[in-house]
């Protein structure tokens, strides 16, 4: 009997992380080989092993690349329970620094931030983030579902909260 996994993607897979740990071995300093890696692995939900492939990606690399840091610390959290505290929340604002508007990095940024009881940042980032998108889009309305979660909170621990920081969206010019 065949074992196929449910996504029936094993084989395929498996083959690619075997070429490319041949070809990260014959070249270590292939940065794009341990990002296909880290992907391939994350991708089979191997989330420790893909956090290692990616922070060889980084360390290779430095930490210039704002996608790569990302990816990164989502599955460095992952792989601790969805934890963001501690390197996956340093990993994002770091991004962040190099791309302000970095969507996956503000979505992390603000977790981490919320996980932390940090309100106020989970806001700002979370802000910062929906202001991307359209606000009809379902991104969107899941963002603000968040940030009304915060404010609540907020609300409820006697907090102040900051009148929303988020530009109105502009009329649509028909």
């Amino acid at each position: 009997s065949l074992n196929v996994s449910s996504e029936g993607h094993d084989g395929p897979i498996e083959d690619m992380i075997s070429g490319l740990k041949q070809r990260i071995a014959s070249n270590p300093q292939d940065v794009e080989g341990w990002i296909m890696l880290g992907r391939s692995y994350y991708f089979q939900k191997r989330h420790l092993e893909a956090s290692k492939a990616y922070g060889e990606a980084v360390k290779l690399s430095g930490e210039t690349n704002p996608d790569l840091l990302a990816d990164l610390a989502d599955t460095l959290a992952v792989a601790n329970n969805r934890q963001m505290s501690g390197r996956p929340y340093e990993l994002v604002k770091k991004a962040l620094t190099l791309q302000p508007f970095h969507q996956k990095s503000l979505w992390l940024a603000g977790t981490g931030a919320y996980q932390a009881e940090d309100f106020p940042s989970a806001l700002a980032y979370w802000e910062k983030l929906v202001s991307i998108f359209p606000p009809e889009s379902e991104s969107a309305q899941q963002i603000q579902r968040n940030i009304g979660e915060v404010k609540e909170l907020m609300v409820s621990r006697g907090m102040s909260v900051p009148a929303s920081s988020s530009p109105a969206p502009a009329a649509a010019a028909m």
